[in-house]
């Protein structure tokens, strides 16, 4: 099927052939299932009277993995040795999609190795394998298949090109990983998806399951009739399993695949273009008798073809909210192709509900998959529908960082997810079309609360780890990941400013496309950005500041006026509990306020990387009622209050206008009663003062939470 795009392929595609030829002499087959005697007859004279007939070509070897209780997973050093020899991977996968508890797979895979090793294998979590054949050998699947990997001998491999052939037999996943099946309780239908991350492609297909040995994927689907399947690619073609020889055979499929059984099924075939060059966890196939909707946006409007798909059952609870969920879409990629200075970078973009999905959403290239927790039987909140918002943005970035870039490792998933969750959040606050979600940025504060518990936690960590093995990888999705991360990336963002930020990106996507990267390559193109922009910011020391060390500080206003004017004002920078002993630089947004509670002055002033720091530009302003550090909530750090603006906020808060200002300054008084700054009577006093004159739903929901606990 490669033989397109090379000389080498074609030689590749003609052995396919000639391998499911000669697979069909050593196995037999009633080939009149597949209508291909005539053509087996008249094109491969070899054949003749070699075609037996067997009742079941998968009673061949049927070999099933011994040792499957062991926890298997796959370590870096053994990704690196993969990684360090192996290249150009294609792979072609035929699923037979059974209705029922299992399914069949055909599976090629070509690449070449620089050098031969005893350290090339296959992960594969799969039950079965039916045949198994390296480079023309064909090799009895007891000799490669034990704890759940496939072994590639040494002796069979070859310097340059390599090709191995599996067919197999797996059971569906009922825990969410793999290729996960559903029975509608409703209407009995069956419902199929993948879900790979970060290591259960395997559990698929026999594979090279890490992030940097990207390949093409070559999909061929056989389902029921009237299901529908979706992959990363467009299909090129669906058609009955009815003289389907010929066809299977330019694939380099054997037709033998297609048992009595199917043929003789309401089955259909379906093929789909090759990918581009992507990582393993991100391939998909999602098939079932979905509903879907089109986008009517016209592909010269600069819109890939764009689909919803989600359960026949649901349509009435999905459709109020269809065209929100494609204008979201769309202007979250016009926002993104102007930020990163790179257009959308695959041929289309599905969107599909999945049944008993394990996580929010995920980012698999041109078919994201999302939990049926976001379709809303009910009307959703405002918070509700601010989330899901933040879901489709965030993973529509992930197009573009993690996908057409991605990782090289999971040392960085906590960088792919961060990043996904900043920008979509900015998408949210900037984009053209998204008005009504202006206010993200107060979201993003109280999920930023996930990252402050656990980063005063005994068990806090930097946001930088080392990711030995993929088991790891499994058990760092935290808020430390997420968010944390997400903060820091916004306090980076105003460091920079915008323009250098997004600078920085259109060097990162064009510069790296279909490549893989580490923290250094995308912090190097924000820097290389910042020297064009003359700026003298260090993002080698930021890095290790923020992103090597663990914890968080405090920090506090401390001012002295004479004579109604401020004659000092300095910043007291403090480590909080359980944080690594480190000041850090903070770039953030101070404000004074007057009488009225309306601001005498913003300023956005840098934080120095020491216990004290001294703003200039404040010297002989009006002495303030009030002052709040971090308004507008650009960096990540405790504020605590001055004894003053104590005073202030327990009988005026209410008249801060921005709704944010007023949920932060809630978050410090709080955080002084954990921190022994304030006794809980102080807050408690702030409660009955302040919760009647407040009406905003996030605000209240946090105060009577806090209340709550105070009184414990």
């Amino acid at each position: 099927f490669f033989f397109f795009f090379s000389s080498r392929r074609r030689h590749t595609r003609c052995r396919e052939v000639s391998w499911a030829r000669r697979c069909v002499q050593e196995t037999g087959i009633n080939a009149e299932y597949m209508g291909i005697q005539k053509m087996t007859e008249a094109k491969n004279p070899i054949l003749e009277n070699q075609v037996k007939e067997i009742n079941d070509f998968f009673k061949y070897e049927q070999y099933a993995d011994p040792q499957t209780r062991d926890k298997i997973y796959l370590s870096h050093v053994e990704a690196n040795e993969r990684s360090n020899v192996i290249s150009k991977v294609q792979y072609l996968l035929a699923l037979f999609l059974h209705k029922g508890s299992e399914y069949v797979g055909y599976f090629s895979a070509d690449f070449d190795l620089s050098a031969t090793s005893d350290k090339i294998f296959f992960d594969f979590q799969g039950k079965q394998i039916l045949f198994y054949c390296c480079n023309d050998e064909i090799v009895p699947a007891k000799d490669v298949f034990l704890k759940r990997r496939v072994q590639v001998p040494k002796k069979y491999q070859k310097e340059g090109h390599n090709k191995i052939i599996i067919a197999y037999r797996n059971d569906y996943a009922t825990n969410g990983n793999g290729l996960h099946h559903f029975v509608d309780p409703e209407d009995k239908e069956e419902y199929v998806y993948s879900n790979f991350e970060p290591f259960a492609a395997n559990k698929m297909f026999p594979c090279f399951d890490q992030p940097n040995l990207k390949g093409t994927l070559k999909l061929v689907t056989v389902t029921p009739n009237n299901w529908e399947v979706i992959g990363n690619e467009l299909e090129l073609a669906t058609l009955p399993l009815t003289n389907l020889g010929q066809k299977l055979l330019d694939l380099g499929i054997p037709p033998i695949m297609i048992t009595k059984e199917l043929a003789e099924s309401n089955y259909k075939f379906r093929e789909f273009k090759i990918t581009r060059t992507i990582s393993t966890y991100l391939f998909a196939c999602i098939a079932g008798p979905y509903d879907s909707f089109e986008s009517g946006r016209a592909k010269e409007e600069g819109y890939p073809p764009m689909r919803i798909f989600f359960r026949k059952s649901l349509r009435k609870f999905v459709e109020p909210y269809v065209e929100e969920f494609f204008n979201v879409t769309e202007c979250g990629i016009k926002y993104y192709e102007l930020s990163f200075g790179y257009k959308f970078p695959f041929s289309k973009y599905d969107q599909i509900y999945c049944p008993e999905f394990n996580s929010g959403a995920m980012e698999n290239v041109g078919a994201v998959t999302f939990t049926e927790n976001y379709v809303f039987k009910d009307p959703p909140t405002e918070e509700t529908r601010l989330r899901f918002t933040s879901t489709i943005l965030h993973e529509l970035s992930h197009m573009w960082f993690g996908d057409l870039v991605t990782m090289n490792w999971w040392n960085d998933l906590w960088l792919n997810e961060s990043f996904a969750t900043f920008i979509s959040y900015l998408c949210m606050a900037k984009a053209v079309g998204l008005y009504k979600y202006r206010t993200s940025w107060t979201q993003f504060l109280k999920r930023k609360d996930w990252a402050y518990g656990l980063d005063q936690a005994p068990t806090t960590h930097p946001i930088t780890t080392n990711v030995e093995n993929t088991e790891d990888a499994n058990n760092i999705f935290d808020g430390i990941t997420y968010m944390k991360g997400a903060s820091t990336l916004k306090q980076l963002y105003y460091l920079v400013n915008h323009e250098a930020f997004c600078d920085g990106l259109k060097e990162y996507f064009n510069k790296y496309e279909w490549k893989n990267t580490e923290l250094k390559d995308f912090m190097g193109s924000l820097q290389n950005a910042l020297t064009r922009a003359k700026s003298s910011v260090d993002l080698d020391t930021w890095t290790k500041q923020w992103l090597c060390t663990k914890g968080l500080n405090d920090l506090t206003p401390d001012f002295i006026s004479k004579e109604g004017k401020i004659e000092e004002f300095k910043i007291i920078q403090e480590i909080a509990v359980n944080a690594d002993p480190v000041c850090r630089l903070h770039m953030l947004d101070i404000a004074l306020y007057d009488k009225n509670f309306k601001p005498l002055i913003e300023k956005r002033q840098r934080v120095e990387a020491k216990p004290v720091t001294t703003i200039e530009i404040f010297k002989g302003f009006n002495t303030p009622i009030a002052t709040y550090l971090n308004i507008n909530d650009f960096a990540y750090c405790k504020v605590h209050l001055d004894p003053t603006s104590i005073s202030a906020f327990l009988t005026g808060l209410n008249k801060i206008e921005d709704v944010m200002t007023r949920l932060m300054i809630w978050q410090s008084f709080w955080d002084m009663v954990i921190d022994g700054k304030i006794s809980s009577m102080v807050f408690l006093q702030l409660i009955l003062s302040m919760v009647p004159l407040e009406s905003n739903e996030f605000i209240l929901t946090g105060a009577l939470h806090f209340a709550e606990t105070a009184t414990r």
